[in-house]
This record gives C-alpha cells, sequence and structure tokens, in this order.
C-alpha cells in the first residue's frame, strides 16, 4: 500500500497521535472495566445481606413459637417487641431490594425488576401470615383480658357448681382431670376431650330431683362459648386434620418466599460470571482490535479516501435540503461501497414511505408498510398514523350512523307523541291513527292494536289495523296466552320473528298473498301493567333501532291509554260522587231523626235499668242470694249471705253448697246439676243447725238461660228463720 503523504514528519506525527490514542483508550478501558466490576461486588454483598436477613426473620417467628409453648400468655408483653423487630427486619430487606434495582448491569439475562417484585410480595405475604398468626396467639393467650384468662374464670365458676352437685364430687374431679390436662399443654387434642366433657357433664345430674342445675347449665354454657373460640383460634392457627391453618399458611409463605429468594440469588450470581467474562472478553478483544486498526488505519490514508468521503458529502447535504432522489454514485471507492449501499437503501426507503403517505392522504387504508426492525420508529410511528386514521374513519362512520339512528328515533318520537296528545281524548281515534302511522314510518306493510277491556282484563280486542293505506274493521278477540299476540300479553316481551308461522299471516296486494319475512310483536305496557299489543308484519327485517324506536313508542302509548281510561274513569267516578252526595244528603237528615228516636230510646233503657238495679238491691235485702255453676260450684253470693256465716266471698267460691251449711242439706250439687238439666225451678224447705241454734231454710232454685236457650247457672234466693225451741 503506498502512502501520499509528501512530508514524512506528518506521517510520523499522525502515527505517534494514534499511537498515544490508543495507550490511552486501553488505559482508559482498564480502569473503566474495573470501576463496572465493583457493582458486582456490592450485588453479591447485598444478595448476601438479604438472605441472612429473611434467615432472621425466620427466627423471629421460631422464637415466637419458642415462647408461646413454654408461656401461653407471653403475647402479653413480648407481641409488640416481636411485631416491631420483624417490621424492622421486613423494611431493611426491602430497602435492600430497591438497592438492588439501582445496579444497572443486573436484568441483562433475567427481568431483575420483576423478580424483586416477586420477592417483595412474598415477602409481604410472610409478614401479614406473620402478623395474623400473633394476633391469634395473643387474643388466645393475653393475661389481662384474653381467652385463657376468660376461660379461666369460667373454669373455676363450673368447678364450684359440680363441687355442689350431689355426686360426692365424682363430676368436679372429672372436670378438673381434663381442665388441668388442657392447662398443662393446650393443645387442640385436650381441648377437644374438654369441651366433649362440657357436653356430657349434664346428663348423670338429671336423676337427683333435689338439685337444681340451672346454675350449673348456665355456667357450662359461659364455657363451652369460651372454648368454642378457643378451639375456633386453635384451628385458624393449625388444623391438623385438613392441613390449614395460620401456621400452615405462614411456613408456606416462607418456603415460596426462600425458593424465590434462592432462584434469584442464584441468577444474580450467574449474571455476576456472565458480566465479568464479557468484560475480561471485550477488554482483549478491544485491545486486539485497536492495535489492528492501528496497524490498517496507519495504511489508509491516501487521496482517495478523500474523494469517497466528499462523494458522501454530497449525499448529505442532498439529505439535509429533503432531496430523496437517487443521486448516489453506482462505483466508489472499495471501502466506501457499504455506505453507497446504505444510502441506496436508505433512499429506496424513504421513496416508499413517501408514497404511504400519499396513500393515507388519500385513505387508501389497505396499501401496507414494510418494517425491517423492531427499532425502526418512523416505520412504526407511520403504522401508528395509519391506525389511527383508520379508527378516526371508522368513529366518523359510527358517529354518522348514531345520528342518523338518533334522528330516526328522536322524529318518530316527536311524531307518535303528537299524535297521542291529538287523540288522547278518543281511544278509538287515537288507535286508528296510531296504527296507521306505525305502519307508514316503520316501513310495515301491516299492522293491528289489540287493547284489553277495563273488565275483562284477561282477553285483548283487535281495535284497530291497517294495511295498503287501508283500515281493516275486523272484530276479533284473543284471550291472554293465544296465540302469538296472547303469549306477548302474558310475558310482557318483545316477540321478533323472522321465521313465521305456515299460514299464519299473509300480505295482501295486487298481486297476490305473500307471507311476511318479519313479524314484530310489542307488549303496550307500562309499569309492569299490560294493556295491548301492537303486531306488524312486514317484507323486511327490522333492525334494532327500529325496534327500539317501536318498544318506546308502545311503552308511551301503554301510558297515553292507562291515562286516557283513568280521566274517564275520574269523569265517572265525580258525577258519581256527586249523585252519592244528594243520596248522603238525605240519609244524614233520614238518620238525624233515627238519631233522635235512639236517644229516646236511651233515655228510657236508662229508666229501665234504674229501675232494675232498685229491684235487685230490694231483692239482697230481702232475700240470701247464692249462684252455682251447672257443676254445682258456688260462683256469687250476697253480702247479706257472708254476713250471716260470718265469712268472705274469696272462701266459699267454688265450693259446694254443702261444704258451707252442712253435708245433710238436700242442695247437693247432683240436685243443681239435675236442674240445669231439667231447666225446671224447684223449691225446697229443710232445717239445719248452725251453731247452737237451728234455722229452717226455704230454697227458690231456679236456672238461669242464655240468649241462645241455653242455662248457663243456677239462682238460689232463700230465706233462712230461726227455729224458737220448746224448753
Amino acid at each position: 500500500m503506498t502512502f501520499k503523504i509528501k512530508h514524512i514528519a506528518t506521517r510520523f506525527l499522525l502515527q505517534s497521535i494514534f499511537t498515544i490514542l490508543i495507550i490511552a483508550t486501553l488505559i482508559f478501558i482498564m480502569f473503566y472495566s474495573g470501576y463496572k466490576k465493583k457493582d458486582t461486588l456490592l450485588a453479591n454483598s447485598i444478595s448476601e445481606e438479604i438472605g441472612s436477613k429473611i434467615v432472621l426473620a425466620r427466627l423471629s417467628l421460631d422464637k415466637a413459637f419458642d415462647l408461646q409453648k413454654a408461656d401461653p400468655n407471653f403475647v402479653e408483653n413480648t407481641n409488640d417487641v416481636l411485631v416491631n423487630q420483624h417490621k424492622a427486619i421486613v423494611d431493611e430487606i426491602g430497602d435492600s431490594l430497591k438497592s438492588l434495582t439501582q445496579i444497572n448491569y443486573l436484568g441483562r439475562y433475567f427481568n431483575k425488576n420483576q423478580s424483586i417484585d416477586s420477592i417483595q410480595l412474598k415477602l409481604n405475604n410472610y409478614s401479614l401470615a406473620f402478623t395474623k398468626t400473633l394476633l391469634s396467639l395473643k387474643e388466645k393467650g393475653n393475661q389481662t383480658g384474653g381467652l385463657i384468662k376468660i376461660a379461666d374464670a369460667a373454669i373455676n365458676s363450673v368447678y364450684n357448681q359440680l363441687e355442689m352437685a350431689p355426686d360426692n364430687g365424682l363430676q368436679a374431679a372429672n372436670f378438673n382431670a381434663y381442665t388441668t390436662a388442657y392447662m398443662a399443654e393446650y393443645s387442640y387434642s385436650k381441648l377437644y376431650q374438654l369441651i366433649n366433657f362440657c357436653d356430657e357433664v349434664l346428663s348423670p345430674l338429671y336423676f337427683y330431683e333435689e338439685y337444681d342445675i340451672s346454675a350449673l347449665e348456665m355456667e357450662l354454657t359461659t364455657l363451652r362459648n369460651i372454648l368454642n373460640r378457643i378451639e375456633q383460634v386453635d384451628l385458624r392457627l393449625m388444623n391438623k386434620a385438613e392441613n390449614t391453618g395460620q401456621i400452615v399458611d405462614l411456613e408456606l409463605s416462607y418456603s415460596a418466599l426462600l425458593i424465590e429468594f434462592d432462584r434469584f440469588k442464584a441468577s444474580v450470581k450467574e449474571q455476576t460470571r456472565k458480566y465479568n467474562a464479557n468484560w475480561n472478553w471485550t477488554f482483549t478483544l478491544l485491545a486486539i482490535l485497536l492495535t489492528t486498526a492501528y496497524v490498517i488505519v496507519m495504511g489508509r490514508f491516501s487521496s482517495i479516501v478523500r474523494k469517497s468521503v466528499r462523494s458522501l458529502h454530497k449525499i448529505t447535504i442532498a439529505l439535509a435540503h429533503g432531496n430523496i432522489k437517487d443521486t448516489v454514485p453506482e462505483h466508489g471507492h472499495y471501502e466506501f461501497d457499504a455506505f453507497n449501499k446504505d444510502f441506496k437503501s436508505l433512499f429506496a426507503l424513504l421513496n416508499s414511505r413517501k408514497a404511504f403517505i400519499h396513500h393515507l392522504l388519500n385513505e387508501e387504508f389497505e396499501s401496507d408498510l414494510e418494517i425491517k426492525a423492531d427499532n425502526d420508529e418512523i416505520g412504526n410511528a407511520l403504522l401508528k398514523l395509519k391506525d389511527k386514521m383508520m379508527a378516526s374513519k371508522q368513529e366518523q362512520i359510527r358517529y354518522n350512523e348514531e345520528n342518523t339512528s338518533r334522528r330516526y328515533i328522536n322524529e318518530g318520537l316527536a311524531k307518535f307523541a303528537e299524535i297521542m296528545r291529538v287523540n288522547s281524548h278518543n281511544t278509538n281515534l287515537l288507535a286508528d291513527e296510531f296504527i296507521k302511522q306505525m305502519v307508514k314510518y316503520m316501513g310495515a306493510l301491516q299492522g293491528g292494536l289489540f287493547l284489553t277491556n277495563d273488565d275483562k282484563t284477561e282477553s285483548l280486542q283487535l281495535i284497530s289495523a291497517f294495511a295498503f293505506d287501508r283500515k281493516r274493521y275486523i272484530q276479533k278477540t284473543i284471550k291472554k296466552g293465544e296465540g302469538l299476540v296472547g303469549t306477548c300479553a302474558v310475558e310482557q316481551k318483545t316477540i321478533n320473528l323472522t321465521e313465521i308461522p305456515e299460514n299464519y299471516v299473509l300480505i295482501k296486494s295486487g298481486l297476490g298473498d305473500t307471507p311476511p319475512n318479519n313479524l314484530l310483536l310489542l307488549p303496550v305496557r307500562d309499569e309492569g301493567v299490560i294493556v295491548g299489543v301492537i303486531e306488524l308484519a312486514s317484507l323486511k327485517v327490522f333492525n334494532e333501532i327500529e325496534i327500539e324506536l317501536a318498544e318506546n313508542i308502545a311503552s308511551t302509548l301503554a301510558s297515553t291509554i292507562i291515562s286516557s281510561r283513568t280521566n274517564l274513569k275520574t269523569a265517572q267516578l265525580l258525577k258519581k260522587s256527586q249523585e252519592q252526595a244528594a243520596e248522603m244528603a238525605e240519609q244524614e237528615e233520614e238518620m238525624r231523626q233515627n238519631m233522635e228516636e235512639l236517644k229516646a230510646t236511651q233515655e228510657e233503657s236508662a229508666r229501665r235499668e234504674e229501675e232494675m238495679q232498685g229491684l235487685l238491691d230490694a231483692i239482697g235485702k230481702s232475700f240470701f242470694v247464692l249462684e252455682y255453676e251447672v257443676s254445682g260450684k258456688i260462683m256469687h253470693a250476697n253480702d247479706r249471705l257472708t254476713a250471716f256465716i260470718e265469712q268472705s266471698l274469696d272462701q266459699i267460691l267454688q265450693r259446694s253448697h254443702q261444704e258451707i251449711f252442712s253435708e245433710s242439706s238436700q242442695v247437693s250439687n247432683e240436685l243443681i246439676t239435675n236442674i240445669a238439666a231439667q231447666q225446671q225451678p224447684l223449691f225446697i224447705t229443710e232445717e239445719l243447725n248452725w251453731g247452737s241454734k237451728k234455722y229452717m231454710y226455704k230454697y227458690n232454685l231456679s236456672p238461669v238461660f242464655a240468649s241462645n236457650g241455653e242455662v248457663v247457672k243456677v239462682l238460689n234466693l232463700f230465706n233462712i228463720d230461726e227455729v224458737i225451741q220448746e224448753g
């Protein structure tokens, strides 16, 4: 190779400068490599530190279990300390994980952020499980208010009650054995035995009738509820039968954390090894490449290079001015052939994208653009522009369709609202005009309106039908549930059929009869009240917008019909109320006269009642009075009699006549029952001793009847005369 440098000093100077640059570059690379490798030491140190802290977090759990086994009430003083220590360890691990995210070389062969987030998630799960476990232990064993403390007080109360049981302390001794066994171990098996004993302890005590077990039952119920809560806490901590519980969750979360961290630690070590190896190879290759470049570059200083550079300079100037025509020379220096090819490819790429942009401007979205690399930002931006322009076009089309549909619905609602407003006073006129305009606006060929009758709501009558601008006067009644119309009325749902039953309906025209392609039945209802059905037949198939409009119109029609009928009923009720008001005025006058007569009757009744009361008072003063039940038991006596026998009324009630006066008295229970059965009065005279004297009793026994003719009691009006014995 020939060097065309005229001055040797110039060449020497250039070679010296290049040599110095190479040496300086090698030194820089060496120091830079050392600087980069310090991150690997830091990463390994942090990962080892995290591993130690994870083990420390596990030791906190072991410490909690050891303390719990030694003293079930430990959490009163140590729970908060353990929680705070554990939280501090978790925070330190989180800070260490966060520092790993700052090391740039990590993540080259695996997603470090995803792995760190996974470790952080499993660490949070373990911390949450740890906290839940300590809270459950605290709930069970707090010295001042925990379940075990409460259970201890309840156990003493039950023991005191059992000691009072009439079984010589047998159940108390058994109960003490079960409670002592549980308090010694606090195991679930001992707790289960104690619970079973509480459930069965009452059965032997029922044989002692003199022992009241209500207090024992209450104390056992209290203890049983507390033991159930302790059992729930134990099961929440560890259910050995199902291998579930907070402790199992805690062990699983710690295992998952440990596995995830071991996987991450192994990845860090492997990536550190690769990173160091890459830097060693890079340093060696750079040294070789720089040495080779030193030899090559020194021989490449020639005028032909300058010529090729000038040619490329012209091309870059053309690109800077926006000229993308192919101005690259066909041939150049062999060192610049690659540049020439790249520039040709660049010009071809720019021309293809120019054509793609023209297609986009003309909304020719079927054209495509070739992307040669994932990092082609301009090409990807053009494709995104195409997608946005297509989406905008589709959005505009959808917007136009929605506007058309909205205008169609709004105009239809306004049109039929006006029809219903004008004809709301007459249901028949409203039905005729409504179905006529409904058929026209919906583009149907036939239509019918079926309405219910106010009095007969179980059937629908065809009020109006329309076809080919002619009203068809048809009298047709359909019961609810009968046919499609009746089904629509019962289900109160729109029926849209595109497969019409054979011979269901035919569309008549000048060319003959044609079966429709679409049959639409709409319930005319408002707030669940069905007043009719609209039936439309068409050769075209109704779309969703037309069906939606028809449903809204049907709902509005139902409201109008209900309102019209309500107004009609209101007018009828007003007229009827006016007629009733006149009748009530006449009745009021008649009632006033009746009230005057009633007042006179009441005054007469009060007078007779006063006379009757006077008569009863006279009888009470003149006679002794006893009232018997039909069975013979005394149910009442007057004051004169109670004074004579010197006993209160309460003392003689529900006693027999013979118990009061004498067992030899003729007035027995059987006699009174017989008088009630015969329904005949009876007069009896007898002499009986009362104290030291003898008296003559003259009884007048009479049955007392109720309004239905049944004897309800027996009344005894009698006199008592003292018999004077001759001396």
